[in-house]
């Protein structure tokens, strides 16, 4: 089988170029989940675990750009609306497109906990010392992850990705 390298600019939906501002806005939810998490996790543990924290939500990122993004015809363009193809080609060689969801469904496991950790961290606190802040910080951070962060993707990051009909994230939704 002949490997897929096809170039972004082959898509008709690869035509946009996202303005900085956009690639922003796409990331902005995402950041305000990582630094709500890590406040929780001093608030309840402390400054390291806060900081580890921070490093593992630069490490998910990290991993989608080396791991996922050569797979995707984003990869290398501004058509990728949150700017990880064009640093993932900065730093990887194309790989298949065509394998592009099998590589995602099986590396997005990897920052899951990211969603997970800060809810539980606070969680377990309010099960044994009732905090309004904690409480509110938990509240805030499952809002911005669970409800804000979706649906930035789903209305304004992922709503052209060609992928996005096999995509856990996009479930639901139909090509343009």
């Amino acid at each position: 089988m002949e490997k897929n390298n096809t170039s972004c600019k082959d898509y008709e939906n690869c035509k946009v170029e996202y303005s900085a501002l956009h690639v922003w806005l796409d990331n902005i939810p995402y950041i305000v989940m990582v630094l709500t998490g890590a406040v929780i996790f001093y608030l309840v543990f402390n400054l390291l675990m806060a900081l580890l924290f921070v490093a593992y939500g630069v490490l998910g990122t990290l991993w989608f750009i080396v791991f996922i993004c050569p797979f995707c015809h984003y990869y290398g363009s501004g058509a990728c609306p949150c700017g990880y193809g064009v640093l993932s080609a900065k730093l990887m060689k194309k790989n298949d497109d065509r394998k592009f969801n099998l590589v995602f469904k099986r590396n997005v496991l990897a920052i899951v906990p990211l969603w997970l950790l800060p809810v539980a961290a606070g969680v377990y606190y309010l099960m044994h010392i009732f905090s309004l802040p904690i409480f509110l910080l938990v509240i805030f951070f499952i809002l911005d992850s669970c409800v804000l962060l979706p649906w930035v993707s789903r209305k304004y990051g992922c709503v052209d990705c060609p992928n996005k009909e096999e995509c856990f994230w996009m479930a639901g939704t139909k090509k343009k």
